[in-house]
């Protein structure tokens, strides 16, 4: 595996003065490779499977959500924990970068996904660390301040931490906004985005479970992971501003669930909030 993760994430908007284009995977400093074990389990992140093979977060036992720059439709395969599913259904939002989709097996029974996570409702992302994760491309090799994207071919699930430092908008989105540190000024495992993470999760641990706050949207360098002289921008769609539109998609799991490990390879059934 590439060292490194990326994701795709939206067409190119105006963003804090610069130009946010949208990225494909996670890209890590070589000593943040590997540095984030307290987590999600891979199972929560899926991959749209076809041309942009961008990512999503399980929320329910049939239900995923994901930005809708990366295009997809009904009948779209997506990949979740080696297992392929089928969209059923899409709700878009209409104005938000944000789509919920039903998803059932390839012979069109429900998927019944035993990890999920629940949606941040909070409004206090500003300040925490976030754990981020999706389906993108990887560290290629180094530039001046940064590294280039590693290409299609390094597209897979990475992890990677980022501390969220405001929110904000972003054209017609709400947004939690980050920026790519370098090595010495970053959190544990700093990580920005590239093509294929677009619809990647921000987690938080927040009451014994992990919860999506926000989905990869954007960063500010097509190609290229930046940290020097300036940071790079990097935002996503934040979900405590749209959660009574998901909720009102995704039904309540019909048992109790526990939360997910924190630990690598440890994975447990997770309710809704």
């Amino acid at each position: 595996m590439t060292n490194g993760w990326a994701r795709s994430v939206a067409a190119a908007v105006a963003v804090v003065g610069s130009a946010a284009l949208p990225v494909s995977a996670l890209v890590l400093h070589p000593a943040g490779d590997g540095a984030v074990v307290t987590r999600p389990a891979d199972a929560v992140v899926g991959q749209w499977l076809g041309s942009n093979q961008a990512s999503l977060v399980v929320v329910s036992p049939d239900y995923a959500v994901t930005t809708q720059h990366q295009g997809g439709g009904i009948g779209t395969l997506v990949s979740i924990d080696g297992t392929q599913y089928k969209v059923n259904a899409i709700t878009n939002h209409p104005t938000a970068d944000l789509r919920v989709v039903k998803l059932v097996t390839l012979a069109d029974t429900p998927a019944n996904l035993t990890d999920f996570v629940s949606i941040y409702t909070d409004t206090d992302e500003a300040g925490q660390t976030a754990v981020f994760g999706g389906y993108g491309e990887g560290r290629g090799s180094a530039v001046a301040g940064g590294y280039n994207w590693a290409g299609a071919g390094s597209r897979s699930l990475r992890w990677g931490s980022n501390v969220i430092d405001n929110t904000g908008t972003a054209g017609a989105n709400d947004v939690l906004i980050a920026d790519f540190d370098s090595h010495a000024n970053g959190a544990l495992g700093e990580a920005t985005l590239a093509t294929g993470d677009s619809g990647g999760g921000y987690f938080l641990f927040d009451s014994g479970e992990w919860k999506v706050a926000a989905l990869h949207r954007a960063v500010a360098n097509p190609g290229q992971a930046l940290y020097s002289p300036t940071p790079e921008y990097i935002d996503g769609v934040r979900l405590s501003s749209y959660s009574t539109f998901i909720n009102g998609v995704v039904p309540e799991p019909t048992s109790g669930a526990l939360l997910l490990g924190t630990l690598i390879g440890l994975s447990a059934r997770r309710r809704r909030a």
